[in-house]
């Protein structure tokens, strides 16, 4: 009957936890000055489920400052209690860990996730922020671990892996820190949740009024109502009077902004139309103009560089009468994007909006620092807005960098190139020079030029293709400045095997045909060239007969996108080749 009774309990225990709409994750990195805050949050959820009718299930990681139970870190399941200390269930108990490391947050949600998630689902990531960059090569992002002397990246793409290995998505996602509201942040993780709520400005220690927001917690609410509450019972605490400004005397400035993702890819779309239509220098004077005489505020200026509240420059722009009819319909197109992506604000003592901040230094070099050693890497670089930050200094006259990290593969007549992207904050093209010794032994070059800042694949023709050569590739900004001219000698290496493969590939659908290139390392008699289609259905045949020893090539035109299968049968011999047309 014990064990009865114990496996009813249990099972009450579970079905009770389940039960709960909502499952708030909180990851408090608190292994730095903030650990009191940290504990005083703690206490508050308690005090919240004390008095709450609807009781959301809230699981915690903390990581002990050295002072407190020797570092510990603990994984805690919050309870309901009147207590100043705290009182909830311990879950588990490890020994000191570097909260500042992504491996250490997604340890935690890989955990959690599967055993307390519920129908909603939202993750509070508290700690100290210095937004997505600061000075430290070491300690920039979020999550400081001062024992460890570590924060999770943020420009080094650490943040945004964590998400991608966790592979789930969450209702809300609050980041409790300071500067975390930047697009560039934000941008790392917008797929990841439905809404997040933050702030680029300084976040108050205190955080948020968890008890009187567990008071009117509803089960039923949407994400959105949920961001509501947590908006108003924010702005009612430090309001004057409020339980974190209650002496009437000082000004409490803080604000909070929760973002749509709904509407994230319509903003970047926005601000890349913007960025492309006004990416010239002759527009220098006048955004340059904005930016200084408005005075708005500046956020993470650890480097001497300054980020700026983009909702506010956005507004600034737009009351301007110097556009064109299609200009202002850019403008006004990028105010709704913005204004739609806020989707709620709450902001106090301050004359601006404290929304959302973006990368806009005050000096040219500031800004091209910035972007070589972090911006460049982020996700928000598919916004053009560091081409538009390029020509509001004036005309970009610094070329490019070269070439570097080149990798090579000869294949009979195609000669196949791979290379690392410069880092440039504007679309790049590459002029190759390809020059193979003829039977005189003079030089021929061949040039093609190729319009791709990605990394990219250049089939170059070789001919003939049993001698040696050199190929050189040099860099051209949009402005047209040119890059060191970077030199690769090509060796052609003697061939003693049947080779088969499609060239180019992939193949694009635009082009009018493609080859198929073999060499036959012997005569034969039986040789027949087939494609077949991804489900093995052939698509394509020419029986060739009898060929000689040596290098042969079939034109085919071009097939419908897709995968196939290129396969070569010569009396006993079977090659195959995968390709693919792309649009």
């Amino acid at each position: 009957m014990e064990k009865l009774f114990i496996f009813f309990v249990l099972v009450f225990c579970l079905f009770s936890l389940q039960a709960s709409e909502w499952t708030i994750f909180v990851y408090m990195a608190a292994d730095n000055g903030l650990h009191s805050d940290a504990l005083r949050d703690i206490v508050e959820m308690q005090k919240g489920l004390q008095v709450a009718v609807s009781k959301p299930n809230i699981i915690v990681y903390i990581d002990h400052i050295p002072s407190y139970k020797d570092g510990s870190v603990e994984y805690l399941q919050i309870r309901p209690s009147n207590s100043n200390n705290i009182d909830s269930h311990i879950i588990q108990t490890f020994p000191d860990q570097d909260s500042g490391s992504g491996d250490t947050l997604l340890t935690f949600l890989n955990w959690a996730y599967p055993r307390y998630s519920s129908n909603y689902n939202e993750l509070i990531i508290w700690s100290h922020s210095d937004g997505w960059v600061r000075d430290d090569p070491v300690l920039f992002g979020i999550g400081q671990d001062t024992n460890s002397g570590s924060m999770i990246g943020v420009s080094s793409g650490e943040l945004r892996n964590v998400f991608l290995r966790h592979k789930k998505k969450y209702d809300i996602i609050i980041l409790d820190a300071c500067n975390a509201g930047s697009l560039e942040l934000i941008s790392e993780i917008s797929e990841f949740s439905d809404y997040i709520i933050t702030s680029p400005d300084k976040f108050p220690a205190s955080g948020f009024p968890w008890t009187s927001i567990l008071l009117d917690w509803a089960e039923n609410q949407t994400p959105l109502e949920m961001a509501s509450l947590l908006s108003e019972k924010f702005h009612e605490a430090y309001t004057f009077g409020g339980i974190y400004n209650p002496s009437w005397i000082s000004e409490a400035k803080v604000s909070l902004s929760v973002y749509s993702m709904a509407h994230y890819e319509a903003l970047i779309e926005a601000i890349s139309d913007f960025a492309i239509e006004f990416s010239d220098a002759k527009y220098s004077d006048f955004f340059s103009g904005i930016r200084d005489a408005a005075g708005f505020p500046e956020y993470n200026d650890m480097r001497g560089f300054m980020d700026i509240d983009f909702q506010y420059f956005v507004e600034k722009v737009s009351q301007t009468n110097n556009f064109t009819v299609s200009q202002k319909q850019i403008v006004e197109g990028l105010k709704n994007a913005v204004d739609d992506f806020m989707a709620i604000q709450t902001t106090l003592n301050s004359i601006y909006e404290h929304s959302i901040s973006i990368m806009y230094p005050r000096l040219q070099i500031e800004f091209l620092q910035t972007y070589q050693n972090y911006w460049y890497n982020l996700r928000l670089k598919k916004s053009e807005w560091s081409r538009f930050l390029n020509y509001i200094y004036g005309e970009d006259t610094t070329p490019p960098n070269p070439v570097t990290e080149i990798e090579m593969e000869v294949l009979l007549e195609t000669l196949y190139l791979s290379w690392k992207e410069p880092i440039d904050p504007c679309p790049l093209e590459y002029e190759i020079l390809v020059y193979t010794d003829s039977p005189t032994h003079t030089t021929q070059p061949s040039q093609l030029t190729i319009d791709n800042c990605q990394l990219s694949i250049v089939n170059c023709q070789l001919s003939p293709v049993t001698q040696n050569g050199y190929f050189t590739i040099q860099v051209i900004d949009e402005a047209g400045n040119r890059s060191e001219i970077t030199k690769r000698e090509i060796v052609v290496e003697p061939i003693n095997k049947d080779i088969l493969y499609v060239a180019p590939n992939p193949v694009r659908a635009s082009d009018s045909s493609f080859r198929i290139i073999f060499y036959l390392n012997n005569s034969r008699n039986q040789v027949n060239l087939s494609i077949y289609n991804i489900a093995g259905q052939l698509v394509w045949e020419n029986k060739k007969g009898s060929l000689d020893k040596g290098e042969h090539n079939e034109e085919v035109k071009v097939f419908s996108s897709g995968v196939y299968i290129a396969v070569l049968r010569a009396d006993n011999t079977q090659l195959t080749s995968k390709f693919a047309i792309i649009r």
